[in-house]
């Protein structure tokens, strides 16, 4: 595993690659597969952030952005997370793009404190009769100028579109959120 606290250790990772020049402050990188990208747009600084690459191939883009980010972010194999320009998260929420799915935010979005997004549960189910998986992964699309309340819960296959406003302590799951709804 490589774990990287300090802009200065940016330029010595292997098998992975850091693009860009963000300000940390205790924020902590860490690879444990290969092949995996973190691009870093302009004026990313990264507050209070663990990012955890735990598989390979996956690529985490931040877009542009003069407010500071906090999050906490795993990405497993060959998945995206893309957050972007101008995001404001008010605290710490949390990310979590695992099973070759994809969590996609577009610009100007308000994520409010302790909000979750998960591609996958936790836990697999599978049927008794046929051995099958019942939950699989799905990715998360989120779309420009959304505003996701506090401890809101955005579960796999849910898809937010521009212009929502997502309530306080809502869960969704599986769900397609009109343009310019409440």
């Amino acid at each position: 595993m490589i774990k990287i606290g300090k802009n200065s250790q940016i330029q010595n990772i292997e098998k992975n690659k850091i693009f860009g020049n963000p300000i940390l402050t205790n924020a902590i990188i860490e690879f444990t597969g290969h092949d995996n990208i973190l691009y870093l747009g302009k004026n990313i600084k990264l507050e209070n952030v663990k990012i955890q690459f735990t598989g390979s191939n996956s690529l985490i883009y931040l877009d542009d952005n003069e407010k500071v980010l906090r999050f906490s972010a795993r990405i497993g194999n060959d998945s995206v997370l893309y957050l972007g320009k101008n995001i404001i998260i008010n605290k710490e929420i949390k990310l979590l793009a695992t099973e070759r799915k994809n969590i996609i935010i577009g610009d100007d979005c308000l994520l409010a404190s302790s909000a979750t997004f998960r591609t996958a549960d936790a836990h697999l189910i599978y049927d008794i009769e046929t051995g099958e998986r019942i939950n699989s992964a799905k990715s998360i699309y989120v779309g420009n100028h959304v505003w996701i309340g506090q401890q809101c819960l955005i579960l796999k296959n849910t898809k937010i579109h521009s212009g929502s406003i997502i309530g306080g302590n809502s869960v969704l799951s599986n769900k397609s959120v009109p343009a310019n709804t409440m």
